[in-house]
């Protein structure tokens, strides 16, 4: 990046990207619930037919992306955060290996809360 202290700048890469990707879920959300109304599920990949060829290559597709991708999108967050986990932890014999071992607790943190939340069930979640 030529100045990367325009990063999360109001017209920043940070904020454009985050803004567009968020227009674009609106939209796909929109969109979904024009089309199958109060009987769209959580996620609208449920409502697509399972007979239709087309519709399951766009979940395979959907979650290739969401494999692929996780990395990168976690890759930001990680970056902000270490500084303050280094300084914490001192210095370490192994600054590297102590590196990956705080990106895999993430990784196994973000498991861990869908493993919780799949647990409970969505009857557990509904706010009355």
């Amino acid at each position: 990046m030529k100045e990367p202290r325009k990063f999360g700048t109001t017209l920043g890469v940070l904020n454009v990207g985050m803004s567009i990707v968020a227009i674009l879920y609106i939209i796909v959300g929109f969109l979904s619930y024009l089309k199958y109304g109060e009987k769209i599920e959580g996620s609208v990949t449920l409502n697509l037919p399972e007979t239709e060829i087309l519709a399951q290559a766009v979940k395979v597709i959907i979650s290739m992306g969401i494999l692929f991708t996780y990395a990168l999108q976690f890759y930001i967050a990680a970056d902000i955060i270490w500084p303050t986990i280094r300084d914490f932890l001192g210095p370490v014999k192994y600054p590297v290996f102590a590196e990956l071992a705080f990106r895999s607790f993430l990784v196994l943190i973000t498991y861990l809360s869908l493993k919780v939340i799949i647990y409970t069930g969505p009857n557990h979640w509904s706010i009355e």
